[in-house]
């Protein structure tokens, strides 16, 4: 059954419209306003606009597999339709008719690739595993920008937590007398570096969760997208290799 159009970019906006909800229902019970005056360090905001970056990336690239999923699926059909003796490609085209033109995308350079390795004499298993792994990898080398950002986030979360012990400790040993004025400053400068310390890590965890389900769906539809290409090839080019009805 035929996925609709566009589908990977669509489940990334739902996941990304309920964050924005979550974050909505956050701003009016005044939970930001509470997280930013609290985090003297200010490294929830770095970390705040990390995930607006990583987002901004993952909508990019959403957009962009999803065309690639849709275009898959125009492949396929046209290669399924096409007729049993007639099937070959030459340049864009799959089959003798005209109405049998794949259109422009990653799965039709796969395939293309699959047939100029056949006149290399490469091994049609090993050739058509080597450039899945290769086309695989394309796909999802700009995904380790934003497995970057989920690992700096934490990170950026963790360093909040010694910042705000480090906070926490400087109101101590500045203390020189332990009268109840001084009490009171130590634990108002105690609690702000707890609150540095908690605030941030907080907001390192629950970033770095919500940033990593878009790039899990991401990585997702790349797996997806090549799993229909290895099968186009599996099903329709790698058993006609040695046929002459396959040209270059």
């Amino acid at each position: 059954m035929n996925k609709q159009a566009h589908h990977l970019f669509l489940n990334w906006l739902i996941l990304t419209g309920i964050i924005i909800f979550c974050f909505i229902v956050t701003w009016h019970q005044g939970l930001f306003y509470t997280l930013f005056s609290s985090d003297s360090s200010k490294i929830s905001v770095a970390i705040c606009l990390i995930y607006t970056l990583g987002s901004l990336h993952c909508a990019i690239r959403a957009l962009q597999i999803s065309k690639q999923l849709w275009l898959a699926e125009k492949v396929e059909n046209t290669i399924h339709n096409a007729p049993e003796k007639v099937k070959q490609l030459s340049g864009s085209t799959f089959g003798q008719s005209r109405d049998a033109i794949l259109p422009t995308s990653i799965i039709r350079d796969y395939l293309s690739d699959i047939i100029k390795a056949d006149g290399l004499k490469v091994s049609e298993r090993n050739q058509a595993t080597s450039l899945a792994d290769i086309y695989s990898d394309r796909l999802k080398a700009t995904h380790d920008y934003g497995w970057f950002f989920v690992d700096s986030m934490i990170k950026l979360g963790l360093l909040g937590t010694i910042v705000g012990f480090i906070l926490m400790l400087g109101s101590v040993s500045d203390t020189s007398s332990l009268d109840v004025n001084a009490m009171q400053k130590v634990m108002q400068e105690m609690s702000s570096g707890m609150g540095t310390a908690l605030y941030t890590t907080l907001v390192g965890l629950i970033g770095s969760l919500l940033l990593a389900l878009q790039y899990q769906l991401l990585d997702r539809g790349a797996d997806d997208l090549m799993n229909k290409a290895v099968h186009l090839a599996e099903i329709y080019v790698l058993p006609d290799l040695n046929s002459p009805l396959i040209k270059t």
